[in-house]
């Protein structure tokens, strides 16, 4: 510690005669703290909103004095010293430095995007002279997986008709920062029916499908079904759901009973009277009765051209 001064020569010929050159050195030694950041960068990764990452930011000590801290600026929301003051859990001083160490910082986000803080710690060198220094802090809020059904919550398939099939292909929309990952599907039973699958093991944004196929085997409202996809966010466990329903209906059903006529002699004539029942749940329409081949003719009817849940003559 202290002034040093010294002097240099160089000697030479210049091609005539000798000479010489000289210069004074001075130079001052000091004890005086020096420090400065091991990193101009630190990121901190990706965090949920409302969660926390924590990272060490390091510090190098040179010098005999302790360097006391003046302020330490930047370190704002969504950055913080983890328990609310410097070091942050750190092993340097809370006022001042004597040696290399190191101090924390969290990073909470509050919403997805990115962030980043200038740091900025000033200092006391011990000699009443003040130094700053800084580095970066940065970090991602990421948003959790997000799962739904382009259908909303439910789906009805209408009316189908008994024994038969109506398929649907529901889409399964994604958002979010990350991957739904864990995906299974559960809760149909007949008569519905899960009859293919793209939603499985991981979902990005370009979402999924899934079909699904009613099939009803009796004429009544079925009670509905819930179709749910477990998932994970990348946090936590989620589920979404959607409500299925559907009637199954029989359809117009018409049977004509047999008539056999007595013996008739040529030239006169019998009578039957035939009936004709639908015993289905629809009306049949479009109704038209005709005798195919003569002797038989039809003396009259009380069927239209529609027939409702009934007979008629």
């Amino acid at each position: 510690v202290g002034t040093f001064t010294s002097e240099i020569q160089a000697n030479y010929h210049n091609g005539v005669t000798a000479q010489s050159t000289i210069r004074r050195l001075t130079g001052v030694g000091t004890d005086a703290a020096l420090l400065f950041f091991i990193s101009s960068d630190y990121n901190l990764g990706s965090a949920f909103p409302n969660n926390s990452t924590t990272t060490n930011l390091g510090l190098y000590y040179y010098g005999g004095r302790a360097a006391n801290i003046v302020s330490i600026t930047g370190v704002d929301v969504p950055f913080a010293f983890p328990g609310g003051t410097f070091p942050g859990g750190g092993n340097c001083g809370a006022s001042s430095i004597t040696g290399s160490c190191n101090f924390k910082i969290s990073f909470t986000p509050t919403q997805a995007g990115s962030y980043s803080k200038l740091v900025t710690l000033t200092y006391d060198d011990g000699y009443g002279n003040r130094s700053a220094i800084s580095t970066t802090v940065r970090g991602t809020g990421v948003s959790r997986a997000l799962l739904t059904f382009s259908d909303g919550a439910s789906y009805d398939y209408g009316n189908v008709l008994m024994n038969t099939s109506r398929a649907h292909s529901f889409t399964v929309q994604h958002s979010g920062s990350v991957n739904a990952r864990g995906i299974s599907a559960t809760g149909l039973s007949a008569p519905v029916a899960l009859t293919a699958n793209t939603c499985i093991t991981t979902i990005g944004s370009a979402g999924c499908r899934i079909d699904v196929t009613f099939s009803p085997t009796g004429v009544q409202t079925y009670d509905p079904q819930i179709l749910s996809l477990t998932y994970t966010d990348g946090d936590t466990t989620q589920t979404v759901s959607i409500s299925l329903t559907g009637t199954g209906y029989n359809a117009a059903l018409l049977n004509l009973t047999n008539a056999n006529f007595p013996n008739t002699y040529v030239g006169t004539s019998n009578t039957a009277t035939l009936s004709l029942t639908n015993s289905g749940t629809r009306i049949a329409t479009n109704l038209a009765i005709a005798v195919l081949n003569a002797p038989f003719n039809i003396v009259s009817t009380t069927c239209a051209d529609t027939l409702d849940i009934g007979s008629c003559q």
